[in-house]
């Protein structure tokens, strides 16, 4: 046999070898240190762990006795919602099993094992760090360490078999050889056993816990001895569990653990009672009935007496209505007050009540139940005596709105007397204020008092309110009226539309999807009419347009709202449609991008040329939603209408699978619908190496089609746009990618719609330039719906837009703001057309109009203020055009716009130099005003300088700058497409800090 410290050495080798303490083998051992371990443990005030499956399997592989309670569990962990299911996982994988409250190591235990020893073990979890990691080896792993270690000593093999079964036993009782006992000496002081008392214990198969319950059950045997032989005397062998609890305290649950005792409900309402186990349930029960009968006899005659003592307290006077009964408890009710009841008699509140009892005045007493109460002969004498009522009712506290309206004073004239009185204002009583100032002696006096004033005062609102609606009622009957005939007025002013020459002219409406030829067969008429217009919504695409006629030696002009390029000889106008001349339209006028009808801010124009257009052909090109609206306008009129349907020139179809950003293929146009998201979009495309383009609405018109040249030229992979891009732009794209599903539309974030999603996908597969075209997406999700939307039939338009004319407001009375307002709620559109028309939004020109005085629309003129708040402005520029207006206002030459930065290197810079050239663009468009273009002295200069930085901007972008998006506090970089300046982290801290400072 190995000597013992061999053994010893061995099992330290051991032991450090899989980095823990010497013979690290048991959860806790004296001379171990696991209990200076556990105690910090349970010392220190950790936060409960949501355990993984992991986490829970491994804390009931290190557990002794192999299982635990829920109650001791979620000690440490939490077992609800996400813990719920870790332990749903670790249970569906076989590594733990639960049984009622008990969860416990599938590896060591059945269900059936661990409910055997929960009636006697007590487990404890083991030490736990603070991340829920166990801090000793599974016991599975350690009793194989301790195998290896000790089975060359038969001495320690045998005494590990003797605690196999149970896991612990009573030194005393422990009959061992010599050879055991030294061997017993030995694994005690390593830790392989453990002492605890008068016991020895295994602490592979036993916790601490267990021990200290096992050793409190054997020292409450002589007392749960005694409790078994009380029960056995009594009648049935059965007692009351309230008297048994008054004889052993708080010691009887600890007994009635140990067993050999049976809880049991009787009676209705139900009482636990105890029995022995060996009493007979049916004669126990009967013993406890019996004896609850006669207790509840006693109990009644008590009870009885009680309240028959108190019948001389209470006096003979009844309460007013009260039956005097034939008990002595309802004799008692019958000749005394609850004190809420007391209360109500007396007209106080329960407050003012307690006072009175305080101060004497009342004298209460309590009945058997505990409640207090009041005889009835002192509260009706009270009612009757008004000495006594005023007594009671002095700290009834009043108002100061119910003294001035009895009284007659104002509120102020009350609280400056109540002030003098040095009185508090706010909770003034009955019996400070009794008899002042016009008040009666009684409360109960002033109460009457105050209902009638207050009937008579509330009289006097309900009169002053029929009053005053009457009053608006006239009012509004009138301001109808009014509106009545200001609609009518406006109305007969309406422009008229249908005209002699009418039946001369005819509309050629050409519907179809994107990439159909509608433009080319409409520029192709327009040629062969020898003069006319071609109108858009956009300078680009009046400068491409522009472009290609020149291109093809058909002289034509270019007219925008910023600039006019003549060339000579020209018969022909590409224009935004804004700049059309309806007086000079030669023979054709095109009007494209005819979806705009239903625009309304920018509508009003296409009505207006559409409706007001001299020449003989009027090609109107949209897709087939614009064919009932155009219908509805043309037979209003008495216009002929002709309807050209055309066919895609190349096939078009969604794409299989979801792309990804990195990897979109060369010739896409990725649209995202935001300037932040494109710039975003730009840098993450760049520094993975892609050569981009980028189209967006704040960039100039020249910036624009020098990045789509880039694009159409193969200059570049890929095309970043927003969805300018679908107004006919002419970019050879074989494919169309969707960045985003939804778009802000100036009020909400929405989901794009069909005739968006066609009209914008469409721009993939340009005829003559690709073959076909795919439209795409970046997931799973925005794929599903791309092909609901993608085949989807879009809504017909419905309503065109008109805007006002110059005789129309002249007839509104009010300020330049308020009459446009007017003029879009009055909607005054003849009837016939009311089906098909709609006010347009004047919300951005009722700001401006909101910065101009009355008289300085006067000075203006009408006709010349309606036509400077039609300027092309934004929420950013509005600062700049207010300037330019005070200028003309003066007389004096406009300002010139802000300058920008010299060299763009940041995403800000790249903001001012936008913002600069939109102001530039706001003192060109006037400057092109013949009312104002003598103030615009230095025309020339601001149009070359707007040049200059468009080709600045346009260099920046082309040299990769980094356009990332910063918040605007800390400079961290936003994710692209972040709706917000402020990072979330400084947006936080902004409130929390706001909060502190309402709290302060």
């Amino acid at each position: 046999m190995a000597s013992a410290p061999d053994v010893v050495k061995k099992a330290s080798t051991t032991a450090l070898a899989l980095s823990e303490p010497p013979l690290a083998l048991c959860a806790e051992g004296d001379n171990m240190g696991a209990e200076d371990d556990d105690a910090d443990y349970r010392e220190s005030p950790m936060s409960k762990i949501t355990p993984s499956p992991e986490q829970i399997a491994r804390v009931l592989a290190s557990i002794p006795e192999g299982f635990i309670k829920h109650a001791v569990f979620t000690q440490r962990f939490r077992i609800h919602q996400k813990g719920r299911r870790s332990l749903n996982a670790a249970i569906r994988a076989g590594r733990v099993g639960e049984i009622g409250s008990l969860i416990y190591d599938a590896a060591r235990l059945n269900a059936e094992m661990a409910q055997e020893a929960a009636v006697w073990c007590e487990p404890s979890l083991p030490p736990i760090d603070e991340d829920g990691s166990v801090r000793t080896p599974p016991v599975i792993e350690r009793r194989a360490i301790r195998q290896m270690v000790f089975e060359p000593d038969p001495s320690a093999a045998a005494l590990f078999e003797r605690f196999a079964e149970r896991g612990y036993a009573e030194r005393e009782r422990f009959s061992i050889t010599p050879q055991e006992e030294a061997a017993l000496s030995h694994l005690l002081s390593v830790g392989a056993l453990a002492h605890k008392d008068a016991y020895v214990y295994d602490p592979l198969r036993l916790s601490e816990s267990t021990l200290d319950a096992i050793i409190r059950r054997r020292t409450l045997l002589p007392l749960h001895q005694e409790l078994v032989a009380y029960l056995n005397a009594q009648p049935g062998r059965t007692a009351s569990i309230r008297d048994v609890q008054s004889r052993y305290g708080s010691a009887l649950y600890e007994l009635l653990a140990i067993g050999g005792v049976v809880r049991y409900p009787v009676g209705s309402p139900a009482q636990v009672w105890m029995r022995t186990e060996e009493a007979a349930a049916a004669e126990a029960e009967a013993a406890a009935l019996n004896a609850i009968h006669r207790q509840e006899i006693e109990d009644r005659k008590r009870v009885d007496a009680a309240w028959a003592a108190l019948l001389p307290v209470v006096g003979d006077v009844l309460r007013p209505g009260a039956d005097d009964g034939t008990s002595n408890m309802a004799r008692v009710l019958a000749r005394s007050y609850s004190l809420d009841a007391a209360a109500r008699r007396l007209a106080v509140h329960g407050d003012v009540l307690k006072q009175a009892i305080r101060e004497g005045i009342l004298t209460p007493f309590a009945d058997p139940k505990g409640k207090r109460r009041i005889a009835a002969a002192q509260v009706e004498a009270a009612h009757e005596d008004p000495a006594v009522s005023e007594a009671v009712a002095a700290s009834e506290q009043v108002t100061l709105r119910g003294i001035a309206l009895v009284s007659g004073l104002s509120e102020m004239a009350v609280r400056h007397r109540l002030t003098r009185a040095n009185i508090d204002t706010t909770t003034p009583t009955w019996g400070e204020v009794r008899g002042k100032w016009g008040l009666p002696e009684r409360l109960r006096d002033y109460r009457e008092l105050h209902k009638q004033r207050k009937r008579e005062w509330l009289a006097e609102q309900e009169r002053r309110r029929e009053e005053m609606l009457e009053q608006a009622r006239r009012e509004e009957e009138e301001e109808r009226r009014r509106r009545t005939r200001l609609r009518e007025q406006l109305i007969a002013i309406f422009p008229n539309w249908e005209r002699a020459r009418r039946a001369e002219q005819e509309v050629i409406l050409h519907i179809g999807p994107t990439n159909s030829g509608k433009t080319h067969d409409a520029l192709n008429h327009l040629i062969e009419a020898g003069s006319g217009w071609y109108l858009a919504p956009l300078r680009l695409l009046a400068f491409e347009v522009f472009d290609r006629l020149n291109a093809r030696g058909v002289h034509c002009n270019l007219l925008t709202g910023e600039e006019y390029i003549p060339v000579p000889g020209a018969q022909f106008t590409a224009a935004t449609i804004e700049m059309f001349n309806p007086m000079h339209s030669g023979d054709c006028v095109i009007i494209d991008e005819a979806h705009m009808f239903a625009d309304p801010d920018r509508g009003a124009a296409w009505t207006r040329a559409l409706m007001e257009a001299q020449a003989q052909e009027i090609h109107v090109l949209g897709a087939p939603i614009v064919r009932p609206l155009i219908q509805q306008l043309t037979q209003a009129v008495s216009l002929p209408l002709h309807v050209i349907e055309h066919r895609r020139l190349t096939p078009l179809h969604v794409a299989d699978a979801p792309w990804t950003l990195h990897d979109l293929p060369p010739r896409t146009i990725l649209v995202a619908f935001s300037r932040k998201t494109v710039l975003g979009l730009k840098v993450d495309l760049e520094r993975a190496g892609r050569t981009v383009s980028v189209v967006y609405g704040n960039l100039p018109p020249e910036v624009r089609r020098r990045q789509a040249d880039r694009f159409a030229n193969e200059e570049c992979e890929i095309c970043i746009a927003t969805d300018a891009v679908g107004m006919g732009l002419n970019l050879p794209a074989d494919q169309v990618c969707f960045y985003e599903m939804e778009k802000f539309d100036g009020k909400d974030v929405r989901l794009l719609e069909p005739h968006e999603v066609q009209q914008i996908g469409g721009r993939a597969g340009r005829h003559g330039l690709s073959e076909g075209g795919v439209v795409g997406v970046l997931s799973d999700d925005h794929l599903r719906q791309l092909r609901a939307l993608f085949d989807a039939t879009p809504p017909s338009l419905t309503h065109a837009h008109v805007a006002p004319t110059v005789e129309a407001i002249s007839l509104i009375p009010g300020t330049l703001a308020q009459r446009l307002r007017e003029w879009a709620l009055l909607e005054s559109i003849p009837e016939a057309l009311r089906a098909s028309l709609k006010t347009a939004d004047m919300s951005e020109r009722i700001e401006l109009a909101a910065m101009l005085r009355v008289e300085e629309v006067e000075q203006l003129g009408m006709a010349a203020a309606l036509k400077l708040i039609n300027a092309p402005t934004r929420q950013e520029t509005r600062d700049f055009w207010r300037t330019c207006a005070t200028a003309i206002l003066r007389g004096e030459h406009l300002p010139s716009p802000s300058q920008p930065p010299t060299e763009i290197r940041t995403h800000r810079d790249l903001d001012d130099t936008e913002l600069c050239i939109l102001e530039a663009d706001v003192y060109l468009w006037l400057a092109g005003r013949q009312e104002f273009s003598r103030y615009a002295g230095d025309e020339t200069e601001v149009r070359a300088t707007r040049i200059e930085w468009s080709l600045r901007l346009d260099d920046a972008l082309l040299r990769k700058i980094d356009t990332t998006r910063r918040c605007v506090q800390c400079g961290t970089k936003l994710p692209t497409g972040y709706r917000f300046a402020l990072c979330d982290n400084c947006f936080h801290a902004r409130r929390s800090r706001h909060a502190r400072e309402r709290w302060r």
